[in-house]
C-alpha cells in the first residue's frame, strides 16, 4: 500500500490509477492518504483542459495488457467468452476519449487522521473534494476525535465582526456547519474505521475514545467500523503484562492481572492485539456503506 498523494508521486500516477479503477467498474477503489491536500490538488489538475495526454498515457498500459491477456486466453483456454470480454475492455479503453466522469462511482476518498487537530485539518479538505463516497481512517488512534465538531480553518476568515461568540465547526457526519446562522452544507462522511497501535512502541489507546466515536456515528446514522485494540487491551487477560494507568498517566511494568483488574476502565494491559482482540462492549462494530 502507498500513499497516492504523497510529495514524490505525480499527477500522471494518479491518473494511472483512476485509469485502472474505471476499467474495472466491478470493483470498489479505495484511496487513502495523510495528504488530502495534495489529492484534492491533483483531482482538479486532471479535470483542467491539456491533460488529455495525461489520459491517453493512462490508458495505453492497460489497453496493451487486456490486448494480451485475450490472446492467451484464445490460445491456452479456449474461452471465446472470456476473450470477448477481454477485447471488449480493450476496445472501451482503446476509444476512451476525454475523461469526464470524475467522481467515479466505484472510487472512494479516504483520510488518515489520529486526533482532534488532525482530524481539523483533513476533514473540510476530504469534504469539499469530489467523490462517490468520503471515509476516515483513525488508526492508530492517539486522542479523542470528536467529528461532530471540527474546526474549519477557513472559516476563521469569515468570522462575523461584532456580536457575540459563534460556533465555526463543521459537522463532518452531517454535512453541516454548526452555528445556526449559517445555511452553508458541506458533503458529509459516509464511513469511519478507527483502532489502536500495533507493533513496537506502540501507545494505548483510552477506551472512551473508540467508544464516543461510535456513538457519534450512532447518533447520525454513519456506518462505524472497529478494527482493532491494538497491543494494549481492556479485556481481563490473565498473567504479568505492562499496564497503562490513565489516571496516573504512567506505565506500570509486570502488573499482575487478576479477575477484577480493571473494574473502571482507568488501565489497559499491554497483552497483544491478538489478546486484546476487537470487541468492543462484548460486539464486533463491522459496519460498511452500502
Amino acid at each position: 500500500m502507498t500513499d497516492i498523494a504523497h510529495e514524490s508521486a505525480t499527477v500522471q500516477h494518479l491518473a494511472n490509477v483512476l485509469a485502472f479503477a474505471d476499467a474495472l467498474p466491478q470493483h470498489t477503489h479505495m484511496l487513502l492518504t495523510k495528504r488530502p491536500h495534495l489529492l484534492k490538488e491533483r483531482l482538479e489538475a486532471l479535470q483542467g483542459p491539456g491533460f488529455q495526454d495525461l489520459w491517453d498515457a493512462a490508458r495505453r498500459p492497460l489497453y496493451d495488457a487486456f490486448r494480451s491477456a485475450s490472446r492467451t486466453v484464445s490460445k491456452y483456454n479456449r474461452s471465446s467468452r472470456k476473450e470477448m470480454d477481454l477485447l471488449q475492455k480493450a476496445e472501451c479503453i482503446g476509444v476512451m476519449g476525454a475523461y469526464t466522469k470524475f467522481p467515479l462511482p466505484n472510487v472512494w476518498l479516504g483520510a488518515t487522521i489520529w486526533d482532534q487537530p488532525s482530524a481539523d485539518r483533513a476533514v473540510p479538505i476530504l469534504l469539499s473534494t469530489p467523490a462517490a463516497k468520503r471515509f476516515v481512517s483513525i488508526e492508530p488512534m492517539l486522542g479523542p476525535v470528536d467529528l461532530c465538531h471540527v474546526c474549519d480553518p477557513s472559516w476563521r476568515e469569515d468570522a462575523p465582526t461584532g456580536g457575540g461568540p459563534w460556533d465555526n465547526t463543521v459537522n463532518g457526519l452531517r454535512g453541516t456547519i454548526n452555528d445556526s446562522q449559517f445555511g452553508h452544507y458541506y458533503n458529509k462522511l459516509d464511513w469511519v474505521i478507527c483502532g489502536g497501535e500495533t507493533g513496537p512502541g506502540a501507545r494505548p489507546m483510552h477506551p472512551d475514545w473508540p467508544r464516543s466515536l461510535r456513538d457519534q456515528c450512532q447518533d447520525a446514522g454513519v456506518p462505524f467500523f472497529f478494527k482493532q485494540w491494538g497491543e494494549y487491551g481492556e479485556r481481563n487477560v490473565p498473567g504479568n503484562h505492562e499496564v497503562y494507568c490513565y489516571a496516573r498517566r504512567n506505565f506500570i511494568a509486570n502488573e499482575p492481572i487478576g479477575h477484577e483488574w480493571n473494574p473502571d476502565g482507568k488501565f489497559m494491559a499491554k497483552c497483544g492485539k491478538a489478546k486484546a482482540g476487537r470487541l468492543l462492549d462484548g460486539r464486533t462494530w463491522e459496519e460498511v456503506p452500502a
